[in-house]
Order: structure tokens, then sequence, then C-alpha cells
């Protein structure tokens, strides 16, 4: 009683009262319903919890107020909800909006935690709190644009702390803007040089983009600031993935879970650096130890799904592909690994049905209309493909990407009039694009404009040279090869060229066989051999041996020969192969006649 009549006499010292409670919390430990049977909540509510019409309703929501931070500081989570709604509907203030969302988001109702949010800002645009409260968990929520206009509204309005701009950084890197997530990190770090967490996020940047000794000395800084610090660890164990010292990284990894066994970043980075040693059964254990811990996490059952992949463990790929699917029913990446993984395992059809109701979920997505054209040129149906393409562009008539598959198959149906104008489209934008010289080179060819051929391959050698292109790309070969058939086509003598270009390259590797056939060092029967010793890759590289044998025999004037050759490639190649498509157009362009039989070398050894 004591307690009930102080309050009234101090009714107007509102500070000094929240001070009290908070000093001698009211103890609402479990249930909402031990409020009636506490000594305290009774003085102060009443024993039925009803509102002392003594005191006024701002004063009895501040109480409410304060019971709302007690319960919240105590885990009380649902007793903090209650009790902050009850000041809400007394007297709602920003305030309580903004600490009932942080009760709500601690229980994993993200919704309510939103509403809570965006009602502090209505009421009080100046509440920094409530606008990076929002910002983050639009961050959770993957809505980074909406994050990053929130935490621009909280520094708009004042919020200069250092923790606002590195949650800003944050937004921008998962954003792709790597730019200006570094210039945020830099800024936080000015603000405050101790903020740890802006030194292992700008690392984390640096190591995206290769800077690994600038990334290396952002975490020694973050290092001396906090040497137990578990973040410094994993960023360190990332950059030694970088470095390809993937048991240091894994020797990391394990010394953090010894200490936290549940760490689910830490399992999953451990799980990748397993992997990249070959170790697949124990990378698989990795990720379904996360995956019990974090049964949502769509990433972790992608890279699961990609292990099992690997250990071509087919069907627990499939479920694992398909319960990302589910568990992040708008993200576009779990679908596409699951299209892959069903055309593999021949379930194209599977895969087309399920991207077209990926993208009814998704109807904004390049990549699922991207992937759904692609399962149609592997079932050889460019039209359907087509199809998909303009649906993209009609969307979106500057993506360049599309358009330039879009020419791959109009050039593959002989609508050369159209992928042409398609090219050029491309080119305009980005001449130095080397799938669009290869594209444009074959369709050059087709068209008989030989010498631009030429020109278009010649440019993708240079840009390959100055390593402007990707330097493990294979089609170096196929430039090569593709080069010397224009030289054939055109009657030139190109050998001391071809060689120049063969110095270049590997000979272990496939296809240089075939340039050492073009440059009469080998024979057709060596050539057949390695392809018969291909295991895996063998009907692949018969399918090319036979397209551009076939190309060497037309030159030399053994017709019959080429045309079995061709004849082979268009009939076992597969429908995406540029080999199926030459040999298709020789074909055609030659009308070749059945071949006599007889020829100087076709044996069943040679062909098998």
């Amino acid at each position: 009683m004591k307690i009930y009549r102080t309050l009234i006499l101090t009714a107007l010292l509102l500070p000094a009262i929240a001070y009290a409670v908070l000093s001698q919390p009211v103890d609402v430990s479990n249930e909402v319903l031990r409020y009636r049977h506490n000594p305290q909540a009774n003085a102060i509510f009443g024993r039925a919890l009803s509102d002392n019409p003594e005191l006024t309703s701002r004063i009895r929501s501040r109480l409410y107020f304060v019971m709302g931070e007690t319960a919240f500081y105590g885990k009380q989570y649902l007793a903090s909800i209650h009790a902050y709604s009850r000041a809400i509907s007394l007297n709602p203030t920003a305030a309580a909006f903004n600490n009932r969302g942080m009760a709500f988001l601690n229980i994993g109702e993200l919704d309510a935690a939103r509403g809570d949010y965006a009602a502090a800002v209505q009421l009080n645009a100046w509440d920094v709190h409530a606008w990076v409260n929002l910002g983050n968990l639009y961050i959770k929520l993957k809505q980074y644009d909406l994050a990053i206009d929130c935490l621009n509204h909280a520094i708009s309005v004042g919020d200069q702390r250092a923790t606002t701009y590195v949650s800003r950084g944050n937004a921008y890197q998962w954003k792709d803007d790597s730019q200006a997530a570094l210039k945020d990190y830099n800024t936080a770090i000015g603000l405050a040089p101790s903020a740890i967490a802006a030194h292992i996020d700008k690392a984390q940047i640096l190591l995206v983009s290769g800077q690994l000794d600038d990334a290396q000395a952002e975490l020694n800084r973050a290092f001396k600031l906090d040497p137990g610090n578990t973040d410094i660890k994993i960023a360190s164990a990332l950059l030694l993935k970088k470095k390809h010292k993937f048991v240091e990284a894994i020797d990391i990894y394990t010394s953090i879970l010894k200490v936290t066994p549940t760490n689910v970043r830490v399992l999953e980075g451990r799980g990748q650096a397993l992997e990249a040693t070959g170790n697949w059964s124990s990378a698989i254990a990795d990720y379904s130890s996360a995956i019990k811990l974090d049964p949502t996490n769509d990433l972790l059952l992608r890279l699961r799904g990609l292990a099992y992949e690997a250990r071509h463990d087919n069907a627990a790929a499939i479920a694992d592909f398909t319960e990302a699917t589910r568990v992040a029913p708008t993200t576009a990446r779990s679908y596409l690994l699951l299209s892959r993984a069903l055309v593999s395992t021949g379930q194209s059809q599977q895969s087309l049905d399920m991207l077209a109701s990926a993208i009814k979920l998704i109807p904004n997505s390049v990549s699922l209309r991207q992937e759904r054209a692609f399962t149609f040129e592997g079932r050889g149906d460019y039209a359907s493909a087509i199809d998909e393409y303009q649906s993209i562009l009609r969307a979106k008539s500057d993506d360049e990407t599309t358009r330039r598959y879009l020419a791959d198959d109009e050039t593959e149906l002989g609508r050369y009039a159209d992928a042409a104008r398609e090219y050029e489209f491309v080119s305009r934008a980005n001449p130095d694009d080397g799938e669009l010289l290869f594209g444009r080179a074959k369709l050059n060819v087709y068209t008989g404009n030989l010498q631009q051929a030429d020109a278009d391959l010649s440019d993708w050698q240079r840009l390959y040279r100055e390593k402007k292109l990707d330097s493990s790309d294979q089609r170096r070969y196929y430039v090569a090869i593709w080069r010397h058939i224009i030289a054939l086509k055109l009657g030139t003598d190109d050998q001391r060229a071809l060689s120049a270009q063969a110095n270049r390259l590997d000979a272990d590797l496939w296809p240089y066989p075939i340039l050492a056939l073009y440059m009469g060092n080998s024979t057709i029967a060596k050539v057949m051999s390695v392809v018969e010793q291909s295991g895996n890759d063998r009907n692949e590289r018969l399918c090319e041996a036979n397209a551009y044998l076939g190309e060497w025999l037309l030159a030399r004037g053994s017709i019959s020969d080429a045309h079995y050759d061709f004849t082979q490639a268009n009939a076992s190649c597969p429908a995406a192969f540029i080999e199926k498509e030459l040999a298709t157009w020789e074909l055609q362009r030659n009308r070749m006649g059945e071949p006599s039989g007889g020829t100087h070398y076709s044996t069943s050894i040679e062909r098998n």
C-alpha cells in the first residue's frame, strides 16, 4: 500500500518513478496471469489488473511501458508485448511501438515487428532507433532497397552512429553495390575507429573484390581491438579459403567449433572448405548439422544439394533443392539448381513444368526465364527458347545477354537476318563481348562473310591475350579450330598462324588433337584413338571430332567421307552443341548425297 500512495503523491515525477520501477522490477517472469498474483503488480494496477482511476492514462501508460522494459530485459518477450500493448492502448508513443517491435522480433513475429516500427516512425519521424530497427528488419527480409531508405532516413535526421553506417553498408553489400558499402564502412571507421564490425565487413568487401592483402590488413586491425572475436576468426578462415589454403581454414573453423559447436556460419564455412579438398562426405555432415540448427536456411540446403551432386547422389540433391524452394519460395537460385538437377537426370519436362510454376511466383525473374530457355535448347526446341527470350525482352528491352542468346538461337534456326540485327544491337552496347564475337563469327560463316568471321575470331583472341576474357575459357581451342576452317573455305594457307595459335595452348587437353591434325602433326586414327580413351567424355568428343574431321575432309575433296562425318555429328551431337549446328548447315548447304562407302579410313575400329 505504501508503494501505491507514493506513486500517487509523486505523479508528476515520471522519470523518478521509472527509475524506481526499473531498479525494483515487477516480477513477471513467466505468464501474464502472474500479474494478478504479484503484490507489487497489485499495488500499482489493482487486484484485477484494472486501471486505477486515480492515475491519468499517461501515467498508467508509462508504468506499463516500464514493465515492458523490465520484461524485455528479462527476456520475457510475451510479457513485454502485453505490457507495451497496454501502454499503447492508453497513450500510443513511438518509443512504445518501437520497443514492442523489438519484442515481436525476438519471438520471430517479423510482420508484427515491421508494423510496429512503421507505426513508430509515423508517430515520430525523428525516431532514429525505429528507423534503424526497421532498416535492419528489411535487411533480414532481404528487401535491401527498403532497408537503405530507412537507414537513409535515420542518418538524415541526425543519426551519426557507426553502427548505423555499418547496417547501411551491409544492405549495400547484399545488394551487390560494393563501392557504396565500402564507403559506409570507411565512414563508420572514421566515426568510431574501434568499430570492429566495420573493420570485419570492410575486409569481406576487399576479399570478394580480390584485394587479399588489404583484407588481411583490415583483419589485423580488428584483431588488435579484440583478439578473441569469433567473427574475425571466421573472416580469417574465409581469407585462407580465397588463398586456397583450405586445410588451414578448416583448422580455424574446427577450433571455433570446439568452443561453439552450434555456430551455423562456421559449420557452413568448414563445409565449403572440406568440399574444396574433395571431402564431400564430411562437407555433407557439416551442412547437415547446420541444417538441423537452421532448417529454413535455403543457402545451406543448396550447398548440401551441390555436395550431393558432386558425389553423384542426384536423388538427394533434388530433394535438397526442392526443400530450398519450399522454405524460400521467392529465391530464384534454388529453382535454377533444381532445374539443372532434373535435366541432368533426364527429367527435362519436369524441369520445364517446375520453372513455369516458379515464374508465376517470381514473374520478374530474368534468370528463371533464361533457364527455361536453356532447357528448351537442350531439347532442341529453339523456337520455344526464342519465345522465352522475347518474353524477357518485352519487359527488359536493354538486356544485352538475352539478346545475344536470342541471336544464337535465331542463327541455329537459320533466321540469319534476325540474328544479325540482335548481334548488331549487342555490338553497339558492348563490342568487346567475347560471346558476341564468337556467336557472330558463326553467323558470318553461315552467311558467307568469311573475312568478317575471321576478324571477329581474331578480336576474340586479342581480348584473351589482353586478359579481358576468362583465362580458363576452353573456347580458345575452338576459336583456333574455327579460324582454320575459315582459312580452308577461303583457300588460304594459315599454317604459320595456326602453329602460333596452337603454341599458346596445352597439347594435353582436348580438342588439341584436332589442331594437331590440322597442322599435319597427327592422323585421323590418332584423333579417334584419343576419343575412344576419353571415358565419360567419349560421346561429346566423338561429336566434335566428327564435325571437325568433316570440315577437314571436305576441304580435301573427300565428299563421301565428309558426308559420313557430318551425318554422324548431326545425329549424335547434343542439341546445344555448335558442332551439331555446323554439321546440319554443311549437310543442307552442300546437299550431299549418301556416301558411296569403302572410304580410305572409315573402319569400325576408327569409328567404333
